[in-house]
This record gives structure tokens, C-alpha cells and sequence, in this order.
């Protein structure tokens, strides 16, 4: 019987797509997903949200951004009351896998929000271990929220990937995350990544980079004459001014 009404329900909202009834489709969309995250048969509920997300719209045409956004808002409901997790929190730092684009996004605004104010266990650990993704556009964002949040439970790990993190732009948010978290103990390990690849930044022209290794080594150096951001800047403040970073 639960099957049935969920089947029907799907009916329901592929019929309103149809006929174009967007004013209430809306509306029906919104206790679909309520409806979802209350199944109380998990299989049943982890059934019909893998059909909503692979399955539902494939033969609906010219709705990629609104199937999108209405796939983005039922993770999020999923995330937010714990349920089905395994399927939502995947989903949700699988989309920053799209590379950030000049256009407003509102769904990474959305996912992002949520990933910066929720402080369960379980998704901070998710966070931290995106830092391993295969995907660089995920690790720079997961790197960045890490950050922001002040995971300090994630510092070994931005440590064990800056050692082999190959993008420039995903290093250069793991560093600026060390040093929004670390401590003076964590300086020693930017500085000996700067000492490896110093020649390769300068001759490729990453100068960029630099600007984020000053900005963390100014947080993290707490001697009384703050030595070596001074050392620092004297080497480099030639080729960091001539690049200007926010």
C-alpha cells in the first residue's frame, strides 16, 4: 500500500508537469519531500529517492535547472532531519564538483549555507574527508568550508593532502584553511612545502599563491617580531605585488 501511494503521488506530479500547472506543483513538491523524509520504511524511502533523483524527469525535457533545484531542496530537507543520509550527504558535496562559474547558483548557495551552519558529527566528518575526493573542485570547497568553520578535527587531514594536493587553487584553499585553524606547530609544514616548490611556483608564474602562504603564515606566526612572515614577505613581495588577490 505504501508503494502504491508513492507510485501515485509520482503520477500525480509528472501529470502536473504536463499540463503545466507549475502554482501547484510547487506545493505538491514541497509535501512530497516532507513525505519522503517521514517514510517510515527505509527501504521504501531510499526506493522512491533514488527514482526522484535518476529516474523521475529523464523524459521531461527543457527543466534541467528547476528538476535540479527541486532535487537540491528535497537533500536538503533529507540532510537537515537525518534521514536517509547516505544518499543525501553524497549527493550534496558531489554537486560542488561542478566548477565554480561566473552565474549565480542559488542550489551551491543553498548546499553551501547548509554545509556552513550544520554542525553534526557526521557532516563535519564528510567534510574533512572530501579533502580526498578524486574531484579538485570538491576538495578546494571542502578546504574552504573547513576553514570557515573552524574544523580543527580536520587539520591532519589538510595537512596529509597539502603533501600531495597537485591544483594550485585547491592548495591554495587548504593552506589558507591551516591557517585560519592551525597553530604555530602547523607553521613548520607550509614552510617546508614552500621550500620544495618554490622554483616551480616562481617559474610557472603562481604567484597567486603566494599571497594565500603570506596570509597563513601571518596567522599562524606568533613570535614577538612575527620573523618569518618578515622573511617571508622580504623574499617574495616582489612577485606577490604583482598579483593582486582579495
Amino acid at each position: 500500500e505504501l508503494i502504491k501511494f508513492y507510485k501515485n503521488y509520482e503520477s500525480l506530479i509528472l501529470r502536473l508537469l504536463k499540463e503545466s500547472k507549475n502554482e501547484t506543483l510547487d506545493g505538491l513538491l514541497s509535501v512530497y519531500y516532507n513525505l519522503l523524509a517521514h517514510c517510515h520504511s527505509t527501504k521504501i524511502g531510499e526506493l522512491f529517492v533514488c527514482n526522484f533523483l535518476n529516474q523521475l524527469f529523464v523524459y521531461i525535457d527543457d527543466m534541467e535547472e528547476e528538476i535540479l533545484s527541486w532535487k537540491t531542496d528535497l537533500m536538503l530537507i533529507l540532510a537537515k532531519r537525518k534521514k536517509l543520509i547516505k544518499i543525501a550527504l553524497p549527493w550534496i558535496i558531489d554537486y560542488f564538483s561542478r566548477s565554480k562559474s561566473s552565474s549565480i547558483d542559488l542550489n551551491r548557495y543553498k548546499l553551501e549555507s547548509f554545509l556552513m551552519t550544520t554542525n553534526y558529527t557526521e557532516i563535519n566528518q564528510m567534510i574533512i574527508d572530501s579533502l580526498f575526493d578524486s574531484d579538485c573542485h570538491i576538495r578546494e570547497h571542502m578546504a574552504d568550508i573547513i576553514g570557515e568553520k573552524r574544523l580543527y578535527n580536520g587539520i591532519n587531514a589538510l595537512l596529509k593532502q597539502l603533501e600531495r594536493e597537485e591544483n594550485y587553487f585547491t592548495i591554495s584553499s587548504i593552506i589558507e584553511a591551516i591557517g585560519k585553524i592551525g597553530s604555530f606547530s602547523e607553521l613548520k609544514y607550509i614552510l617546508n612545502w614552500m621550500e620544495i616548490y618554490e622554483n616551480k611556483i616562481i617559474e610557472q608564474h603562481q604567484f597567486f599563491l603566494l599571497k594565500h602562504v603570506y596570509k597563513a603564515i601571518c596567522r599562524l606566526d606568533n613570535t614577538p617580531d612575527e620573523k618569518y612572515a618578515k622573511i617571508f614577505f622580504d623574499n617574495y613581495s616582489q612577485y606577490m605585488n604583482s598579483y593582486i588577490v582579495n
